[in-house]
């Protein structure tokens, strides 16, 4: 420190050109280039749209083809699993385990998924038990009794 300046004072003495609005400045900071943080943000924004629209990095989303089974590789349960309109709950439990159990063994099941997947398939496997044992669901989907009955529209009634 012989020299009598501080690295502050040197700082200070030094003027600037704010580049954005040609304004005298003196900076804080030794690589301070604009006035003020309206000026930094606006040059930020002139740059952004001055670069072509092409050049800038966007994510744009892939379009991956839907893989079909073919027609010919198709087993006897896969068919009656397209053809048949209205599975039964068994049959919607069935086809849940069974995919739960190809997620889980898949490789491309990434290893946060399994835990999550595990319970739902351990979940579905319970219950199909107990509807195969009960010879019926462990809930009733409709319930007969409480089964709305059509009644005619009346205004009064409103």
């Amino acid at each position: 420190m012989s020299s009598g300046k501080t690295s502050h004072e040197s700082l200070s003495a030094e003027i600037r050109k704010c580049p954005q609005c040609s304004k005298a400045f003196i900076p804080s900071r030794k690589d301070q280039k604009y006035c003020s943080p309206a000026c930094r943000k606006q040059a930020s924004r002139n740059r952004t749209r001055s670069t072509p629209a092409s050049s800038r990095t966007t994510k744009q989303a892939k379009a991956t083809p839907r893989r079909r089974k073919n027609p010919e590789h198709l087993s006897q349960e896969d068919f009656e699993e397209m053809v048949d309109p209205l599975p039964t709950y068994e049959d919607m439990l069935r086809l849940t385990v069974r995919r739960l159990k190809k997620a889980i063994e898949s490789d491309k099941t990434s290893s946060r998924d399994l835990p999550a997947l595990s319970r739902q398939l351990l979940s579905a496997s319970k219950e199909l038990e107990d509807y195969q044992e009960d010879d019926g669901p462990a809930f009733p989907l409709i319930n007969e009794e409480s089964e709305a009955q059509d009644v005619p529209f009346s205004a009064e009634a409103i």
